[in-house]
């Protein structure tokens, strides 16, 4: 995403971590999604192929898996 009528070309990632202020306690944002750290229980997982181990990725992926607490 590119806001134009700003000098710097920002992408949404960047532009609400910076500028979105108070929107919900640290910890409420720490369950929504997991990108660079390694973390179970959150809602989502974004790009985390790029930063964590495989056998991490995997874990996320399949930790609401149903077939797995059978």
């Amino acid at each position: 995403m590119k806001f134009l009528f700003w000098k710097v070309k920002l992408n949404e990632d960047v532009f609400f971590s910076r500028f979105v202020k108070n929107v919900a306690p640290r910890e409420v944002n720490a369950k929504f999604a997991c990108e660079t750290e390694f973390r179970l229980g959150t809602l989502g997982a974004h790009a985390i192929d790029e930063w964590l181990t495989q056998a991490e990725c995997e874990q996320i992926r399949r930790q609401y898996d149903v077939r797995d607490k059978e």
